[in-house]
């Protein structure tokens, strides 16, 4: 099965937006309220999908990456050649695992840095894109989520480690600098109906600021 056939959310594939079931389902779960508020203070997560604007160096980006994402920030890249960083305001997640690693393949071969500003969060495959910089700042007051991914009967967590369907992620990552441990510490973090926000020594400890 090819890395296209997953929906990601919540920094690996999901079965829709964010951790939760269909949009169209009026039972959706929003995983960050489920956190407690004496340690998170998690700003909601833009559902809408995503978009890309353009200021001096930065190219910002807040909300869903679905299949169309790649050729929208392709486009407002060829017309500010000047970009030197990406700013992941608010990624919850992807509904298209590829258009994510397409987006990050991308900034890593621009030898672009991201950030996640204070008040921004990541999750899923935005923590993938996060990961593409090749310089990661994580402001104070921002949020990186992982959680397993699922696929139609498929969950990451429940799959035998030398399952194919867990390689399209250890690729990337290998690509990004990332060591294939934080794969096995994310799909495991949390259910694929919830997220697992990372502490600052899980942060530290998986390399995820770390200039590559």
């Amino acid at each position: 099965m090819s890395s296209s056939s997953f929906i990601c959310v919540a920094c690996l594939s999901l079965i829709i937006v964010v951790g939760a079931c269909d949009k169209g389902n009026s039972n959706d779960v929003n995983p960050f309220a489920s956190q407690p508020s004496s340690t998170f203070q998690i700003p909601d997560y833009d559902e809408g999908d995503a978009t890309f604007s353009a200021s001096g160096t930065n190219i910002t980006i807040s909300g869903i990456i679905t299949s169309a994402s790649p050729d929208s920030f392709n486009a407002l890249l060829a017309l500010n050649s000047g970009v030197n960083t990406i700013i992941l305001q608010n990624v919850g997640g992807t509904k298209d695992a590829d258009a994510s690693f397409a987006i990050g393949r991308t900034i890593r071969s621009n030898a672009f840095s991201t950030t996640i500003p204070a008040g921004g969060l990541v999750a899923s495959g935005g923590t993938d894109i996060f990961l593409s910089g090749t310089i990661r700042t994580l402001e104070s007051g921002g949020y990186i989520g992982v959680h397993s991914w699922e696929s139609g009967l498929y969950v990451g967590s429940e799959l035998p480690t030398t399952s194919d369907l867990h390689q399209p992620f250890i690729t990337y990552y290998a690509e990004m600098g990332i060591s294939s441990d934080f794969y096995w510490f994310a799909v495991n973090a949390a259910a694929p109906d919830s997220v697992h926000w990372m502490t600052n020594a899980q942060i530290n400890q998986y390399g995820m600021t770390k200039a590559n």
